[in-house]
């Protein structure tokens, strides 16, 4: 299996393409292999699980992230009103 084309996803900077067995991707800091079957999602669920670090760290890139809310989107920050 070659490379893949695209290549810019935060969990690339953690994996590397086995050069010994075709369709396994290693995981750089601990060296566990996992299947890769032209997506990133077992290796983005390796990273949470195994390496939650690493996605604190990179929460920016991460496809992961949470979705903002419609008040931050508007620039409208909203406050609770005490009861």
């Amino acid at each position: 299996m070659s490379a893949p084309e695209i290549v810019n996803g935060m969990e690339w900077k953690y994996f590397k393409l086995s050069p010994k067995r075709k369709g396994v991707v290693i995981c750089t800091p601990c060296q566990m292999e996992l299947a890769y079957h032209k997506n990133t999602t077992a290796m983005l669920e390796h990273l949470k699980r195994r390496h939650p670090i690493v996605t604190r760290r990179d929460g920016d890139n991460c496809k992961t992230k949470k979705q903002r809310t419609l008040p931050s989107c508007l620039g409208k920050e909203t406050q609770c009103t005490p009861q």
